[in-house]
């Protein structure tokens, strides 16, 4: 039976699955936008659903099964995140060649894990007993997240410094920009901190609740400014 913070961390994942379908059908606004943003939302859904199974410990073969599929999600928060602000502040055509560039670091994770997430679960298994998975992967995994929470903290701080350089006068959008500039750095710092507590063996399972908490937060906040945004409060 889940506690009070996984049952508010998985209301909060259907709460950003919902905004994000509704963005996919929002007539109103930016197109691209939206749906880059709603694919964001997803992303995050997806990422505290995973962190909510988890922590139950319930429904075990598709938790499995999920291991290491949040490294997708992880290597495309920082690309669609820029990605989004840079459309909402320049209206410019997002051309393919840069798109594939912030691509890259999920490439990687497909190219080091496509094999892992085809393998039988038993196989799985007999690896992770026998303590052979970094020795399964080109890379280990744990060296993988880590330079993903780079990654991802590099974005934070790039994405926040080309807003300040390429603000807007309309003040709902600015206003919105600058919440959600100012929440993803905040969520790229608690990501980036709870691996570094995770290199130094002192993680406990409170800091992996409160980097989830970091995300619902976020999904609070950009919900509320999002509606702001729009004109409808």
């Amino acid at each position: 039976m889940m506690n009070i913070w996984e049952v508010i961390a998985a209301a909060f994942s259907i709460q950003a699955l919902f905004m994000a379908l509704m963005l996919l059908f929002h007539k109103k606004g930016d197109k691209t936008a939206n749906l880059i943003w709603s694919v964001f939302l997803l992303l995050f859904s997806f990422n505290i659903f995973y962190n909510v199974l988890y922590w139950t410990g319930s429904h075990l073969d598709l938790t499995r099964r999920l291991n290491f599929v949040y490294f997708i999600p992880l290597s495309l928060y920082g690309p669609l995140f820029y990605f989004y602000v840079k459309r909402m502040l320049l209206k410019s055509l997002i051309k393919w060649k840069e798109v594939l560039l912030h691509l890259i670091p999920t490439f990687v994770v497909f190219i080091l894990f496509t094999q892992y997430y085809l393998l039988p679960l038993e196989l799985r298994d007999l690896l992770n007993s026998q303590n052979m998975l970094d020795t399964y992967f080109p890379i280990a995994p744990n060296i993988v997240a880590y330079l993903l929470s780079l990654v991802l903290l590099m974005y934070g701080l790039f994405t926040y410094a080309y807003f300040k350089e390429h603000s807007v006068s309309n003040k709902r959008v600015n206003n919105w920009i600058r919440v959600i500039c100012i929440c993803f750095l905040f969520f790229s710092i608690s990501w980036a901190s709870y691996y570094v507590l995770s290199y130094l063996n002192i993680i406990i399972k409170e800091y992996d609740i409160a980097l989830t908490f970091a995300m619902i937060i976020f999904v609070i906040l950009t919900t509320f400014f999002w509606i702001y945004a729009s004109g409808n409060i």
